[in-house]
């Protein structure tokens, strides 16, 4: 059995505070987009065990959000068999594009579709809180505003028709070390978000591009300063917008049409050490592959 994982983009992320229990509130967008990693999931006798192809600086054992999803998801319904898990990586690490949290959430879905247990819905979503806090966007991907750690979810439509491109330097940013550096009563942009979300209902591109923001970039800028350099180069290439993902390190753009993105790739795919890759919007999350998904989406494990 095959899933797909998706990466996700911040279309737009403020802090709103600290919380008690030592995570921030936020209030985020997210969008899934085509770049996905694909599991592979197999039965066996027992035990569960992670083989990852793609990367191997990725660790196979229990620190892998892989391998906790399925350890918690067999205690959580008693399931004593066990099963092969093999990803294929392709969303980088210490991007800020969720594939950790998108792979998470794919075991939850492949291992409710391979052992036959039939999942409360409310229960796979606090499970999938416990992994992280983006996993519960994964289970229903598309677009979407998060509240609270992100787990508040509202569906939102698809974003205007654009030209996105992604730009993934060879370096990796740590989310902790980026919200430790945040300065303390940091309100966020909490208006902006809500004119992004006006921009989609409305499809006003250049609304959706006026309104892109992320609170973290100044803290990840500070940190790491070759990303400044990477969003004074995509500027001058003529994007309408450029926004960090997360807590970096990739960087999107958008420009106004796919057509652009295209002539960009040709005249050369790395800037300022940064591989640039075109992507689209999807408008769902993990999910395990079907036929119709190999010809109507053959480009989404590209």
């Amino acid at each position: 059995m095959r899933v797909l994982a998706p990466a996700k983009l911040n279309l737009g992320l403020a802090v709103v505070g600290k919380r008690p229990d030592g995570y921030h509130d936020l209030l985020t967008v997210f969008q899934a987009i085509d770049l996905a990693d694909t599991l592979t999931l197999r039965s066996r006798a027992h035990g569960i065990a992670l083989h990852v192809e793609g990367d191997d600086t990725i660790p196979e054992g229990p620190e892998n959000l892989i391998v906790r999803a399925a350890m918690a998801y067999a205690s959580e319904h008693g399931v004593e068999q066990g099963v092969l898990i093999t990803v294929t990586k392709r969303i980088p690490a210490g991007a800020g594009l969720g594939g950790g949290s998108s792979d998470a959430a794919a075991t939850l879905l492949g291992l409710e579709a391979l052992w036959g247990v039939d999942a409360d819905p409310v229960a796979e979503r606090r499970l999938a809180l416990e992994l992280g806090s983006d996993v519960p966007f994964f289970l229903t991907g598309g677009t979407a505003r998060g509240e609270g750690r992100g787990e508040i979810l509202t569906p939102l439509p698809d974003p205007p028709e654009m030209g996105w491109l992604l730009a993934i330097p060879e370096f990796r940013c740590h989310t902790r070390e980026v919200f430790a550096s945040l300065s303390p009563g940091l309100t966020g942009s909490i208006q902006k978000l809500r004119m992004l979300e006006e921009a989609i209902h409305h499809g006003d591109v250049e609304a959706f591009a006026r309104h892109i923001v992320n609170d973290l970039e100044p803290g990840v800028v500070r940190i790491e300063p070759r990303l400044a350099r990477i969003r004074e180069a995509l500027q001058r290439l003529g994007a309408m917008a450029v926004g960090l993902t997360g807590s970096g390190s990739a960087m999107f753009a958008l420009f106004r049409s796919q057509g652009d993105i295209a002539q960009l790739l040709d005249a050369g795919s790395i800037l300022e050490g940064a591989r640039l890759r075109a992507c689209v919007p999807v408008g769902f999350g993990a999910r395990v592959v079907t036929e119709d998904d190999d010809h109507r989406h053959p480009d989404l494990a590209g």
